[in-house]
């Protein structure tokens, strides 16, 4: 008995060294989106332009002037589901100025634009 006593006691003290470990896990960084260049976008004052991103997605980017060069652009992602059923999802706005080159990005979807106001 004394015998088996001790093999199950060693037993358990060997399980618990062998799950307690001294290191922290390795993490990976986070996966960066892929950055699409939707390149120079040539808009009026809320006039919106539609850019395919493939597998069903679409960007939608549309200007806001806010002065004679600031634009605020905003971003919508719509995406279709196997049954052919939009989804909006609203993406992150910014204030730019006219024919500067930009990133947006929302954490899933990454762009560079460049934005240009379209003259009257």
């Amino acid at each position: 008995m004394k015998i088996l006593n001790a093999l199950v006691i060693a037993a358990l003290i060997g399980f618990f060294a062998a799950g307690c470990s001294k290191s922290a896990p390795k993490q990976m960084p986070p996966a960066q989106p892929k950055m699409t260049d939707l390149g120079v976008v040539e808009l009026s004052n809320h006039e919106s332009q539609t850019n395919d991103l493939g597998d069903g997605k679409d960007c939608i980017v549309t200007f806001t002037t806010l002065t004679n060069n600031e634009i605020l652009i905003s971003v919508v992602i719509e995406t279709k589901d196997s049954n052919g059923k939009i989804k909006r999802t609203h993406g992150p706005r910014l204030i730019t100025i006219s024919g500067e080159t930009c990133s947006i990005s929302d954490g899933v979807h990454s762009f560079t634009i460049t934005p240009k106001l379209k003259t009257n």
